[in-house]
């Protein structure tokens, strides 16, 4: 199921024509865009307001959804640093000595640095979440493996008219959801109900097989 595919879905659910300026190209990718993060902030059950590098627990609905955005691998530290490129949700890390790593929050960090009892080693290292992913202690530590969700990409919407026919014609190199087809229609659904639309999550499903044949 392509973008175009979900554009002509929702115009045919709405009783709507492409051509009618009820939700423009425009309109829609800009929808795509701001849709695939919540539906990937849904999956993961985080909270409204949820900014990456803010701590935050997860309550996830479903795990497989999310294992084309899942990334697993060693990175090194600079300065007790790790670089995840894109990363918006981090679940765990782990050393090559590590028994019981832990990612702490914030909040905890002055009372755990000064406790003489919970001193951080190489056998039992945490961390705290920042802007460039995880900051881990003890400073002995070089490298760590690091599990965590990269944010999806930008879905993009390129079309342009047939000056001969007048026909909405879509570019393929605009860049596609990378979620499962019934997760596009989870978001078609939102796009739905940000326009008003009265209608149901089942009723979508339901009209999906039409996408192949519904024409501009």
């Amino acid at each position: 199921m392509t973008n175009f595919d979900i554009y002509k879905l929702i115009h045919l659910i709405a009783n709507k024509d492409v051509y009618s300026n009820w939700l423009t190209p425009e309109q829609f990718q800009l929808e795509l865009q701001s849709k695939n993060i919540r539906l990937m902030r849904n999956i993961l059950g985080l909270p409204e307001r949820y900014q990456p590098g803010v701590g935050a627990s997860a309550t996830r609905t479903n795990e497989i959804d999310l294992l084309p955005l899942l990334v697993v691998k060693e990175v090194p530290l600079t300065n007790q640093e790790t670089e995840l490129p894109n990363w918006y949700y981090i679940n765990d890390f782990y050393t090559d000595e590590s028994l019981a790593p832990e990612i702490i929050s914030q909040q905890e960090l002055g009372t755990r640095k000064n406790n003489p009892l919970r001193v951080a080693t190489e056998q039992y290292p945490w961390a705290i979440i920042i802007e460039s992913g995880l900051k881990i202690y003890p400073s002995t530590v070089t490298k760590a493996t690091v599990s965590y969700y990269r944010k999806p990409n930008d879905p993009t919407f390129l079309t342009t008219v047939n000056t001969t026919t007048g026909e909405l014609e879509y570019d393929e190199d605009s860049e596609e959801l990378e979620w499962a087809d019934h997760n596009k229609l989870d978001i078609a659904y939102m796009i739905l109900q940000d326009f008003g639309v009265n209608t149901g999550r089942q009723e979508v499903s339901q009209l999906a097989p039409l996408w192949k044949v519904i024409q501009p």
